[in-house]
């Protein structure tokens, strides 16, 4: 799942830098969670 590829990415980024990759993926996966276009 592309998540786990932007987690990834964020792992190899600063430290910083990968903190805002982090909440960037959370706020994404609980807005497509609530639109219901997670496949579970």
């Amino acid at each position: 799942m592309w998540i786990k590829e932007l987690l990834l990415l964020a792992g190899q980024l600063g430290e910083d830098d990968s903190f805002i990759a982090r909440q960037v993926c959370a706020i994404l996966y609980r807005y497509l969670e609530k639109r219901g276009r997670l496949g579970k």
